[in-house]
């Protein structure tokens, strides 16, 4: 599941209030149990199209996002890393000193 964590703003550019600078961003798979996380942040580039800020959407800044990341690359990394612990903790052994 994807979602936003916090935006951050600028007062003011060119004549626009609380526009978006930089979008936090989360990722969470939950499998078998267990949730396996990824998290960063995406700078924003100042265009020519805005949105006020009280009028955006949850999907309209993912879709920002999406477009400065590769979001699939990053579900691929999150599946690996949780298949990589279940196998790891299905072939979890006795202590050889224990």
């Amino acid at each position: 599941m994807w979602k936003i964590e916090r935006m951050k703003t600028v007062p003011q550019h060119n004549g626009l209030t609380n526009v978006v600078v930089l979008v936090e961003w989360s990722y969470r798979l939950d499998q078998d149990g267990k949730s396996h996380f990824s998290r960063g942040p995406v700078p924003l580039e100042l265009g020519e199209s805005f949105t006020a800020f009280d009028q955006l959407t949850e999907q309209q800044v993912l879709q920002w996002v999406f477009a400065r990341i590769n979001k699939e690359v990053i579900e691929q990394r999150v599946a690996d890393k949780a298949n990589l612990i279940d196998r790891a903790e299905a072939n979890e052994a006795a202590l050889p000193w224990a």
